[in-house]
């Protein structure tokens, strides 16, 4: 057996090599690409991994920028512009992206620009929570490389009161009650769902006077989607539902029929 130590040692050395270098080059091809998408609700082991891709381009894109987004900052126009690809001169983006699988429009218009991901020459991370399942399942299947890490504890997935605000923007009330239906179910208290009703018709209201959004004192994106919705309402249909809205509110304070009772029956006489 001694006589062939030297050998086996030389022989395992060479194994190692090969090792390094075979992973080396899966490192590489991993990060030559541009479109990464995390998911799952284990959102330790998802955010960790995303964070490790994070840190492994910034290394090999020393001279890009890091663009943060959530469902708040996002807007159309952005997202577009950072999707087309760039020039050889031009900087390149390194686009981190949070969340916005949980609002219903943002989800749409994303879904529909898969390719545009697959095809710029920024690089995409994607990274969400609880994911509606067409949309998950068209990311992943879009994406180049994807990360999937579910818990074993089971959770029950965060309703978007949003979707809500969202329904009734395109008045439909159909929609609206089915939304409200499972909101409750999914144990969302009335005052959170009244919140975000009365947020998009304050919106809207201000869509209605103000040119843009830096006039009206909030966000591009929700200003953006308010501005397409009131086509959808009269100037006195979104005051008097501003109204009502106030008033079912100070009447459930003040003892009289439950917000719940109150939202719903709102929502029967859009």
């Amino acid at each position: 057996m001694i006589i062939f130590r030297p050998f086996l040692g030389k022989g395992l050395g060479l194994f190692v090599f090969y090792l390094r270098g075979l992973y080396q080059k899966i490192s590489t091809l991993i990060l030559d690409c541009m479109f990464y998408f995390f998911h799952g609700s284990d959102f330790d082991k998802v955010h960790a991994k995303a964070e490790d891709i994070l840190n492994a381009l910034k290394k090999k894109r020393p001279e890009a920028e890091i663009i943060n987004l959530d469902a708040d900052s996002w807007s159309e126009g952005d997202w577009e512009r950072l999707c087309r690809s760039q020039g050889l001169f031009d900087r390149k983006y390194i686009v981190v992206a949070k969340g916005l699988g949980e609002r219903g429009e943002i989800r749409e218009f994303v879904e529909s620009r898969v390719v545009d991901l697959k095809s710029s020459e920024n690089a995409f991370l994607l990274i969400d929570r609880f994911l509606d399942e067409g949309y998950a399942k068209a990311l992943t299947v879009g994406a180049e490389k994807a990360f999937a890490f579910e818990s074993k504890t089971v959770i029950r997935p965060r309703f978007n009161v949003f979707d809500l605000a969202d329904a009734f923007g395109k008045k439909d009330k159909k929609g609206l009650w089915v939304l409200f239906q499972k909101a409750l179910k999914a144990g969302v208290e009335s005052e959170q769902i009244h919140g975000a009703l009365f947020w998009q018709v304050k919106n809207m209201a201000l869509a209605m006077k103000c040119k843009d959004a830096e006039e009206a004192g909030v966000k591009d994106f929700p200003f953006m989607k308010a501005k397409k919705y009131v086509q959808n309402f009269s100037g006195g249909e979104i005051k008097k539902q501003a109204s009502w809205l106030t008033s079912i509110y100070h009447e459930a304070r003040s003892g009289g029929p439950e917000l719940e009772i109150g939202l719903e029956k709102w929502i029967l006489s859009i």
